[in-house]
């Protein structure tokens, strides 16, 4: 017995991400953004939002390293909320170092990273990480980067970073509200 392809299954994927790219697959509302720093290892630290309607809400990041980083990690993790947050759908570590020295590939850190290096001044920088202030500027938090299988619900997105004492000197939480547009938003 041989495997056909399913023709029509086929073009309903390309279909929905097509969409999913063009249109974008979620309506979203960010409902709330914080900082939480370690003071020993993220000095001076910022963490401010400003909505400017009608685009996506934009933040500014910052962390002053007080001694050199050998080693950084990012770690993200969702939580969906029941009548508590438990973990749901992410949770997912990358060695940042390997990323930006291209020593390492992985297609959803890939994803993340090539988003986010954009709007910091991370991007011509290698491993180690020097003392100094390290920024992310403008930088739009859309959600249109998460997969198109994320149940409607409300969300809290953990960003944890940690360096090569294995202690995280810097967390973000993101708390957003996700519902999934209808065909009619879709192919309006």
């Amino acid at each position: 017995m041989t495997n056909k392809p399913n023709h029509l299954a086929v073009l309903i994927i390309f279909l929905m991400t097509v969409i999913t790219i063009e249109a974008g697959i979620y309506n979203y509302n960010i409902t709330n953004f914080a900082c939480i720093p370690d003071e020993e290892y993220c000095l001076n630290h910022e963490c401010t939002g400003v909505i400017n309607p009608p685009h996506l809400p934009v933040y500014n990041i910052s962390c002053t390293f007080p001694t050199t980083f050998t080693s950084l990690k990012v770690r993200v993790v969702s939580y969906y909320k029941y009548t508590v947050y438990r973990k749901s759908m992410i949770d997912h570590t990358e060695d940042f170092c390997d990323y930006v020295d291209n020593r390492g590939y992985h297609p959803i850190g890939q994803i993340f990273n090539n988003y986010f290096l954009k709007y910091s001044n991370f991007r011509n920088k290698k491993c180690p990480f020097k003392n100094g202030t390290y920024s992310y500027i403008n930088l739009p938090l859309s959600l249109e980067l998460l997969p198109p299988s994320f149940p409607d619900g409300d969300y809290r997105f953990d960003i944890h970073m940690s360096n090569q004492f294995k202690r995280q000197f810097l967390l973000m939480q993101m708390y957003a509200t996700i519902r999934t547009k209808g065909l009619s938003e879709l192919l309006s």
